[in-house]
């Protein structure tokens, strides 16, 4: 039976399921139509007399008994119901009746659209606003919008009163529902509803004051004004009236943003044209994208923006029309930049951002405990002058790189407990590396935290082609928090006429000083074909014409600028002739307008780059101060220069910077090489008597050709670079000091240099190239030095250990453990001894591993030095490999509790996941689940793609083993998707292998098929890292494939296989798994009693495992072929333990359902 659906508001619309039902009479329609609206019984007489006013009574009842058998038809045929319930006087319509109708939805969305304002903020209101949302969607029209019964006038008046009443619901739901939208940042769908409702009736002022805030709350005034001009229009034409006195208050409010929202003056003489920062044109959208994300962060949903465009195309002005907005809403603002010149200083641009911030903080003590601002002091050293007794930071660099990326996310996490918190970074594509990965991670922590914080970037969209890195960066931070990317085009023609109006342009009877676009301007037509609408390059052709006389700037009299076309302009002759100059050309001619000594001071202020001093100008110029004074007037009145201190409330003391990066470019190209090389050497010395970063010297010891010192001045940034654990940014500086100490023929520095780099490499899990780099330094050891060749030795182990190439572990190891000895260091030789030891682990060698682990772990006590922490918990792998659960936890949880106390994240992911693998094994689900869910989270939180993929792949097998085969299958394909993300095999196969045992234990095999060979493929590019366990696991995967498909010699020769690879290697699961597998195939072709024998020995070998799930395994298997009352209790007090072990209700219904659980409770 069908439902009905009625559809009114619009042309009606009548359907039977998907049936379109058509009427023989417009009148039978409109019974319906009338009996469905007003609810309730009505009288015979009252519809005769409604719908044939003009018949007699009795032919009126006759007809509407006739109409009323003709809608029933058409509702419903035989045995469906009709709707139309008709009594002996009365006719209504069946309410309870299967159907639906627009006007009940639209109805309780209407009363719902009242409660809006008074709802908490939460789930519960967000899906108020969709229900109401989806409500005001079924309006399509007026109700029964074209449709009239000529003869029935009264049932047309009826008609026309419930289209008013309609129309006045559809209003006030749009009403209601915009500010709600508004009010959960939802600008851009507000200002649609907004729009929706004033096009519904042009008339109303409410639609137009709402439109008016909502552009105002988007800072965009420019669309407000024209607004409220257009509601004055329509009032007056339509009604001959003004607007309500509130409607003006907001004019009012217009009028006091535009007069606060002066342009900035850049600076401190008279400017050429002080106006020409101009409005913001033509990124409302962009703007209002920035206002809801901001929204939407300050109600707990963490948000992040990238903003890209080409240089010049105006993204700091956007940003900084949106941070003025949003200060004003309350919103604490924190602002970085990273910048071209200089170096790459590790962190700077945090340190720019957050140094202010917590200068003006009274009590930074508030804000983070002790623990948290000793890290924040390897930033923020000046923390130790407020704070003397603050301890010195401690810990090895992975883990102290981890405690100073939470201090930076605990302390914006502080800050926006206060207000909503705003973090800006311009220029990211100059960013250092430690940087761009502290800020993902906080980004991580403030999503995990739904902490009411935006995270701004800006970017060169030119750059990413360049820079792979930070295409990489830019997806994880999407994959991170939900980000919205803004990109930035050239204005279009009404914009650009827009931005040239708001900077005064006026051309007499072709003023662009109108209340529209106009294109009747030559000059403006000139200006925007010239410069195809890239807004610095406008400005700048401008500037240009105004310096050479062709534009005239004049004050208007209510104190605005103007700038006046010289008549021959106007008329178009000049600029007939003129042709536009690039950029470049423009700011060179700008520059040739300057006097010498100005040239030299923006020439210097180029060298120096961003931040510079007027000090420091005088230095690099070698002019007095009252020499310089007027020189730098000059270069700020024209525009080239800028005081940060205008820009930046923040800023401290005296600092200056270029208006613009383009403009830094050119000033530094046309200074000459000569120039430049000075410039550079009194840029080092002044910057180097002021302690500034070597970073920054090393940049001016290479441009002024001093070689030596700028080697030295690179080593010493990359090791400040370790001690801030930039690791990434201190490679870089090692990699110049390499080419340096070439060039300068310094080979003995370069084994020390490349090891440092390497070191560098390895403590960012980067092993590739830690490889290369310490293989590098390995070759220049030179004679006498064994004891940097045997560091350096057992760091190559974990790199080997690691890429997954235990042949060179190998090779290396005997040496390294032979010349630590020799030498007397027990730390190095116990080390090595480790590593050799996970070698064998990765032959099968599981009992020499055992052996040798535990010499080590003596040796290591009885040398009073700390256990080899990789050698502890890979002894608690070997354990739970050989089926010894309970040991495996109680090993592991030393080298957990190590990782723990000094923040090792890396370990402790790595041994943490051993302590999940133990639990599982000995049947204690829950307590497993537990750790994964950690492992998950600090894998996340700390961007450890291969260890996170590691820790997903081995909690795949708790779910393989309680027939979760879905979950195992989900968390399988994660795991090998991470990995491969990460270049970590490993995984890939572990994960594969784990796919190819849930397809075959479903039936799959097609899928399995179609994997297994690229798993196996996998399995021995990774064979050096426990090749032997891929090994006899993917036999066992290939006899259950074979076994599912139906063939039984194939899966007895696979299985065959396995179980002589596990009893070689003392895997006794495998061994259990490969038997239960055997026995089956065997039962199906018929050799049933050779079955039997090989389950009881599964069972034998199963049962002081004490894996509850391996031994229903086998125990199921058994019972299937053979029943034995003593085995069937047995087994059933296995699926109670492992019931009640299970984490959730869902797996826990799962593995309940499973055919070899439903055999052992049904037997």
């Amino acid at each position: 039976m069908a439902r009905l659906h009625v559809r009114l508001l619009g042309a009606p619309e009548i359907r039977h399921g998907e049936q379109l039902l058509t009427f023989p009479t417009r009148k039978t329609l409109a019974l319906l139509a009338y009996l469905l609206t007003e609810r309730g019984p009505h009288s015979r007489e009252k519809l005769a007399a409604l719908f044939w006013p003009a018949s007699h009574e009795t032919a009126a009842r006759s007809t509407l008994r006739s109409t009323l058998a003709r809608l029933r038809d058409a509702l419903g045929g035989p045995g469906e119901e009709s709707h139309v319930t008709v009594g002996r006087d009365t006719i209504r319509f069946d309410v309870a009746s299967d159907h639906d109708s627009d006007l009940r939805r639209v109805a309780a969305a209407h009363d719902l659209s009242r409660t809006l304002a008074a709802a908490p903020a939460g789930e519960a209101r967000r899906a108020a606003l969709t229900q109401v949302e989806q409500a005001i969607d079924l309006w399509r029209g007026d109700f029964l919008d074209g449709f009239s019964i000529s003869d029935a006038p009264d049932f047309d008046d009826w008609v026309a009163r419930q289209r008013d009443d309609w129309r006045r619901r559809l209003a006030s739901m749009l009403d209601h529902l915009s500010t709600a939208q508004a009010e959960e940042g939802l600008v851009t769908s507000a200002l649609e509803v907004a729009g929706r409702w004033l096009a519904l009736d042009p008339l109303d002022e409410g639609a137009y004051r709402r439109l008016i805030e909502l552009h105002l709350a988007c800072g965009d005034r420019a669309a407000a004004l024209r607004v409220y001009h257009a509601c004055r229009a329509t009032l007056a034409k339509e009604l001959g009236t003004d607007p309500a006195p509130e409607t003006d208050a907001l004019v009012q409010r217009l009028s006091v943003a535009s007069r606060d929202a002066a342009p900035l003056a850049f600076g401190t003489g008279l400017p050429v044209a002080p106006f020409l920062e101009g409005p913001l044109a033509g990124r409302s959208k962009e703007l209002t994208r920035l206002v809801e994300a901001f929204h939407a962060a300050r109600g707990g949903r963490p948000q992040a923006v990238v903003l890209a465009g080409e240089a010049g195309i105006g993204k700091t002005r956007l940003a900084r029309e949106f941070l003025t907005w949003a200060a004003s809403q309350g919103a604490d603002i924190l602002r970085g930049r990273s910048f071209e010149t200089g170096g790459r200083l590790p962190y700077q641009p945090l340190v720019d951002a957050l140094r202010p911030r917590v200068e003006r903080e009274n009590a930074p003590d508030d804000l983070l405990g002790d623990v948290w601002l000793v890290e924040l002091s390897r930033l923020l050293p000046e923390l130790r002058d407020r704070y003397p007794d603050l301890a010195d930071p401690a810990g090895d660099e992975a883990a102290a790189r981890n405690r100073l990326y939470e201090a930076v996310a605990r302390l914006g996490q502080a800050l926006a407990k206060r207000s909503p918190l705003v973090v800006f970074v311009d220029d990211v594509q100059w960013a250092d590396a430690a940087s761009l990965d502290v800020l993902r991670y906080a980004g991580r922590r403030w999503e995990a935290a739904q902490a009411p914080v935006l995270l701004l970037v800006g970017l060169r969209s030119e750059a990413l082609a360049s820079t792979p890195a930070l295409d990489e960066w830019l997806a994880g931070l999407r994959r991170d928090v939900p980000t919205a990317d803004l990109g930035l085009g050239p204005l279009n023609t009404d914009e650009a006429a827009q931005l040239l109006r708001g900077m005064g342009v006026e051309e007499g009877a072709w003023s662009l000083a109108t209340s529209g676009p106009s294109l009747d301007s030559p000059l403006a037509r000139w200006i925007i074909d010239e410069t195809r609408g890239q807004p610095f390059f406008m400005v700048e052709t401008l500037r240009a014409l105004i310096e050479r006389g062709t534009l005239v700037p004049r004050l208007r009299e209510d104190g605005s600028w103007a700038i006046d076309v010289r008549p021959e302009v106007a008329e178009g002759s000049a600029l007939a002739g003129f042709v536009a100059p690039g950029v470049r050309e423009v700011i060179v001619a700008r520059l040739r307008r300057l006097t010498s000594t100005a040239r030299a001071v923006v020439a210097a202020a180029a060298v120096l780059g961003e931040g510079f001093s007027f000090e420091q100008v005088c230095r690099v110029v070698g002019l007095s101060e009252d020499d310089a004074l007027p020189a730098v007037d000059e270069v700020l009145g024209a525009h080239l220069l800028r005081d940060a201190r205008r820009d930046d409330s923040d800023a401290v003391g005296s600092s200056y910077g270029f208006s613009h990066d383009k403009i830094r470019d050119v000033v530094y190209a046309e200074a000459g090489d000569a120039r430049r090389r000075v410039f550079h050497r009194r840029a080092l010395d002044s910057l180097e008597e002021a302690g500034a970063p070597a970073a920054g010297l090393a940049h001016h010891a290479l441009a002024a050709g001093l070689l030596g010192p700028a080697l030295r001045l690179s080593l010493a940034a990359g090791d400040r670079a370790m001690q801030l654990l930039a690791a990434q940014d201190a490679a870089a500086q090692y990699g110049e000091a390499i080419v340096l100490a070439e060039r300068l023929g310094e080979r003995d520095l370069l084994a020390d240099i490349h090891t440092r780099r390497g070191r560098a490499y390895a403590s960012v899990a980067m092993w590739g190239d830690a490889r290369l780099e310490m293989e590098a330094a390995l070759a220049r050891i030179g004679a006498g030095q064994e004891e940097r060749r045997a560091e350096l030795l057992v760091d190559l182990l974990e790199v080997y250990w690691w890429l997954v190439d235990v042949p060179a572990l190998r090779r290396l190891a005997g040496e390294a453990i032979a010349l630590a000895a020799r030498l007397h260091r027990g730390d190095l030789e116990t080390a090595a001894i480790g590593w050799q030891a996970g070698a064998k682990s990765s032959d099968g060698d599981l009992g020499a591993f055992i052996e040798q682990s535990r010499r080590t772990l003596h040796r290591a006590r009885e040398l009073h030095i700390a256990p080899p922490a990789h050698l502890q918990t890979l002894h608690a792998l070997v354990l739970y490999w050989l089926g010894r659960a309970d040991e495996a936890i109680d090993t592991s949880r030393e080298p957990v509790q190590a990782a723990r106390e000094t923040s090792d994240i890396p370990m402790l992911m790595y041994s943490l996941a051993h302590v999940g693998l133990g639990l599982s094994a000995a049947g204690r689900y829950a307590e497993a689940d537990q750790v994964f869910v950690e492992l998950r989270q600090l894998g996340r939180d700390y961007g450890i793609g291969n260890l996170l993929a590691r820790s997903i792949s081995m909690s795949t097998g708790m779910h393989l083993d309680v027939f979760d085969f879905a979950g195992a299958e989900a968390l399988a394909w994660e795991a090998r998707e991470l990995a491969l993300s990460s270049g970590f095999l490993p995984p890939v196969v572990s994960g594969g292998i784990d796919l190819l045992l849930s397809f075959a234990r479903r039936h799959e095999v097609g899928q399995a098929e179609q994997l297994v060979d690229g798993v196996a493929t996998a399995a021995e590019q990774a064979a050096g890292f426990h090749g032997w366990l891929w090994r006899l696991r993917l036999a066992e995967a290939r006899a259950e494939i074979a076994l599912a498909r139906g063939d039984g010699h194939e899966a007895v020769r696979w299985s065959d296989e396995a179980i002589a690879q596990s009893r070689a290697r003392g895997r006794a699961k495998y061994e259990v798994l490969a038997l239960a597998t055997r026995a089956e195939a065997l039962h199906r072709l018929g050799r049933s009693q050779d079955a039997i024998i090989g389950l009881n020995r599964a069972v034998d070998l199963a049962r002081p495992i004490g894996d509850s799930a391996l031994f229903l395994r086998a125990a199921s298997a058994l019972l299937a072929v053979d029943g034995n009352d003593l085995l069937a209790a047995e087994a059933r007090a296995a699926v109670n333990r492992i019931s009640r072990a299970l984490p959730d209700a869902e797996m826990r219904r799962t593995f309940e359902a499973a055919p070899p659980v439903r055999l052992v409770t049904a037997f």
